[in-house]
């Protein structure tokens, strides 16, 4: 670096490029990373989960109160789809 250029605190380019992995390596560390923490467990919050779920369970007794059938049937289903998203189990 010559005087001028390190007074003006810019570094002058290097004649030749880096040979090898200098940056790569980083931003490739950096991609896998990314994809393990994607794939990280997310705590649920109970009570949410709770509260969330209260309105259809709700509306679930009241339909098997009322016929029994099929609208009991889609409001069990879409409960059932609600507990199995909350608790991380599979469609």
């Amino acid at each position: 670096m010559n005087a001028s250029a390190a007074l003006s605190g810019i570094a002058r380019p290097r004649d030749k490029p880096v040979k090898g992995w200098t940056m790569q390596k980083p931003i490739w560390a950096m991609i896998a990373l990314l994809f393990a923490s994607g794939c990280a467990s997310v705590a649920v919050n109970e009570s949410a989960l709770c509260a969330g779920l209260e309105q259809p369970a709700t509306d679930h007794a009241a339909a098997l109160a009322e016929d029994g059938g099929p609208r009991s049937v889609m409001t069990g289903a879409r409960l059932i789809r609600m507990l199995d998203a909350g608790c991380g189990l599979p469609e």
